[in-house]
């Protein structure tokens, strides 16, 4: 993802076309990997790891296809120590960095309410992520269109479909709202992570974008690790943690929205 920026470096068209792809396949591999494991999961909990086994062809096929920058080249020879550190990360990418930490600890609960809820089993609940992941596909490909058109409040529209489908998904007692607030918060999710990977190329510096993407990886998978312990001391339902969920977005939304009409996010 990082490579993205450096890669198609002078058009913002095509780097948005790009950023919209990269998370189309994204959500592709999620869905492979969702039913994958939907089958997995009825062998034994065992099973479910030998899902990881497709990543080692797309490691292969990018060290044949994938042509780094000579730019790239430099700058794996060139180390970054903690003096000069804060050139290299820009004080946005801080408050990115927390925001998708705190997105993924409320994102990852919605498994969670299907089994316990008793609206599906283990297999159910992989199903309706595929879906969710499904529906970001062509939101993803949109995303170039949408924000030639509404620029800055692209963000503040995807939290709000996160927090409506959020809202849905924690009062649903039948299958079918159930379906529909996923619908919703795959339209959100498809744009949120396309903006934010966006917002990094935009506000850091070329030669610091790789760090300051790796950064917010970093804390995307932490979110995810540490999301169970965080949404349980919330609520220890998880009705209760996912409408958490939707009050955080709420509050995003309204955060997004005001910084929008402030003019502060894109440059």
């Amino acid at each position: 993802m990082s490579l993205i920026p450096q890669l198609y470096t002078g058009n913002q068209h095509e780097l948005n076309r790009m950023i919209g792809f990269q998370n189309i396949m994204n959500n592709l591999g999620y869905v492979v990997g969702s039913l994958a494991i939907c089958y997995l999961v009825t062998l034994s909990w065992h099973a479910v790891f030998l899902v990881y086994i497709i990543a080692i062809p797309v490691l292969l096929a990018f060290k044949i296809w994938v042509q780094l920058p000579n730019a790239t080249r430099k700058a794996k020879d060139s180390s970054i120590s903690m003096h000069n550190l804060t050139k290299f990360v820009h004080p946005v990418i801080i408050w990115i960095s927390i925001m998708v930490l705190l997105i993924y600890i409320f994102y990852m609960a919605l498994a969670t309410l299907i089994v316990d809820a008793g609206l599906g089993n283990e297999s159910t609940a992989s199903l309706l992520l595929a879906l969710l992941a499904a529906i970001g596909i062509p939101i993803s490909a949109a995303f170039d269109w949408l924000e030639q058109r509404l620029h800055k409040f692209v963000f503040p529209l995807c939290l709000a479909f996160n927090a409506s489908g959020f809202f849905l998904i924690s009062t649903a007692h039948h299958f079918w709202i159930l379906v529909i607030g996923c619908i919703i918060l795959g339209s959100g999710f498809g744009l949120v992570m396309p903006f934010i990977f966006k917002w990094i190329d935009n506000v850091s510096a070329k030669n610091a974008v790789n760090f300051s993407t790796t950064i917010v990886l970093i804390m995307m998978d932490i979110g995810c690790t540490i999301s169970p312990l965080v949404i349980a001391l919330i609520d220890h339902t998880a009705r209760g943690a996912l409408f958490s969920s939707a009050i955080f977005f709420t509050l995003l939304t309204i955060y997004g929205l005001f910084k929008s009409l402030k003019h502060t996010f894109i440059k």
